[in-house]
């Protein structure tokens, strides 16, 4: 028995179909490109930015509980809930110190699907958060990053090249 085989030029390419968590993964390493030199000013940075962790994760959720539009989103208009806040520290600590270990593998990327999962609109509180509040957080941290290296005396170019 002979298998159908259509004649010409036919596209068989599959479409629709969204990349796996490592895939997605890998192709924001190499959009990144992280040199060597950008990774061995982290290395040089890590303990200053280790040693503010818990600053940093407190701060970004107290900001994010004061601020309307985030508060309301998240359901904390009159305060944030303990539990959910606690579970949102938990996570973001994790992240952190992942983050600031140089963590490059896939399991980070499959890490940081599941979290995008758990704290999105698939999660059990069904929160959907609006990409500009992502892209904004990220800004606090990168600046927040920034001043904390700045205030442990970097030099101004490591301080570049590590963010």
């Amino acid at each position: 028995m002979i298998a159908y085989q259509p004649s010409g030029d036919v596209d068989l390419a599959v479409r629709g179909v969204c990349p796996t968590p490592a895939d997605t993964w890998e192709t924001l390493l190499r959009f990144c490109s992280i040199s060597q030199q950008e990774q061995d000013a982290m290395y040089q940075t890590v303990d200053t930015l280790f040693q503010r962790g818990y600053e940093l994760v407190v701060a970004t959720y107290d900001h994010l509980q004061h601020f309307p539009e985030t508060a309301e989103i998240l359901g904390w208009q009159k305060g944030a809930d303990e539990a959910h806040l606690a579970e949102r520290r938990r996570f973001f600590t994790v992240w952190l110190a992942r983050t600031l270990s140089m963590d490059f593998g896939t399991q980070f990327g499959d890490y940081l699907f599941y979290v995008g999962k758990v704290h999105a609109a698939h999660g059990k509180r069904q929160i959907e958060i609006p990409s500009m509040w992502i892209t904004g957080s990220v800004g606090l941290i990168v600046s927040t990053f920034a001043q904390f290296i700045r205030d442990a005396g970097h030099d101004a170019d490591q301080t570049a090249f590590a963010l």
